[in-house]
């Protein structure tokens, strides 16, 4: 009985480690949805970009543990295209870039979210 107890504890903290890991990568990547959001146009976006990008840096560790490095990856790529593009004035790529990342952030939150899919 004892080790069917401890096993229930177990379980229990590993759910709720995703639990928790689950609802940190919603809120993540809700807040840097919304700073893509909020960047204005490429010609006035230096600093708000700059501080996307560090945000990113920041949070990428914490969220390398359940995302894939692929992906990481990709989202790297595409943020290093969004400041290439803010800096030399590039509208085109930088409004493609923006798209891309909220396409990418968006996947993660899919992949990630308490939702039944990911549960089977």
């Amino acid at each position: 009985m004892k080790g069917f107890i401890i096993s229930l504890l177990v379980f229990g903290l590993l759910v709720g480690g995703i639990i928790l890991n689950s609802v940190y990568i919603d809120k993540t990547c809700q807040e840097l949805e919304e700073k893509l959001d909020a960047l204005p146009g490429v010609t006035e976006a230096t600093a708000q970009t700059a501080a996307l990008c560090a945000r990113w840096e920041k949070e990428k560790s914490k969220i390398s543990i359940s995302v894939s490095l692929q992906m990481l990856d990709k989202i790297d790529a595409i943020l290093a295209e969004l400041d290439y593009a803010v800096h030399f004035g590039d509208e085109a790529a930088f409004e493609k870039c923006r798209v891309l990342a909220k396409v990418a952030i968006k996947e993660i939150k899919d992949n990630e979210g308490l939702v039944p899919k990911n549960w089977i």
